[in-house]
């Protein structure tokens, strides 16, 4: 192609290929989930434990899930069992919940986390829900964590709302860190971008705090 020709674009005809699909991607990945959805897609047994033995044992039978396990009722600051409370108040009383989303660079210590709670109190209270969910809270005993944290996604789609809680320095009251800043630091977290494309469809509001 000439100069000349750049310089005076003239139309060009292209054939439809695929349909006006995109074109496949060919690749070959021939490593093993670490837990599939699919029990038939995980690693098999090494060592089977019977004859055809289908996949290793699973870490846990991920299931999707409605609500979280554990809650904090705003009314108190409460941590629950989500599932012992509705047996005690039954399945039709509303238990809508905000989803508290922060960066443990703002909060930190035992003092921090109850900020953090008083926070989400705050929020569940000006959306008029009955409870909120904070990952320092909610995740549930030890023996529970990594089957929770696999749901987490699951606790965003299933939020009221979401609300960001960002936190200045200690000590900085007027002249605090710039809003920008904070936020900048809280979208350095892994979860950032799954919470903003799996937040319902409300606002996210931002609490910020000077401490």
């Amino acid at each position: 192609m000439t100069i000349l020709q750049l310089l005076n674009p003239f139309p060009v005809t292209v054939k439809t290929r695929n349909n006006g699909f995109y074109e496949p991607v060919p690749y070959k990945d021939w490593q093993y989930p670490y837990d599939a959805r699919n029990r038939y897609e995980n690693q098999p047994y090494k060592n089977p434990p019977y004859k055809d033995a289908p996949t290793r044992p699973l870490i846990g039978q991920i299931e999707r899930v409605s609500e979280p396990a554990y809650l904090c009722l705003a009314e108190g600051m409460k941590v629950i069992n989500v599932q012992q409370w509705r047996k005690a108040n039954g399945n039709d009383v509303a238990l809508d919940y905000i989803m508290v989303s922060y960066t443990g660079k703002h909060f930190a210590s035992d003092h921090d986390r109850n900020l953090l709670h008083a926070i989400g109190q705050r929020a569940a209270r000006a959306a008029d829900v009955r409870a909120y969910w904070v990952g320092c809270s909610c995740l549930g005993p030890e023996e529970e964590l990594e089957e929770n944290v696999w749901r987490i996604s699951d606790v965003i789609k299933g939020a009221f709302q979401v609300v960001i809680a960002v936190a200045g320095p200690v000590g900085v009251k007027e002249m605090g860190t710039p809003p920008t800043e904070l936020l900048s630091q809280w979208g350095d977290r892994v979860w950032t971008l799954p919470e903003l494309l799996l937040s319902p469809e409300r606002d996210i509001e931002i609490y910020t705090l000077n401490r």
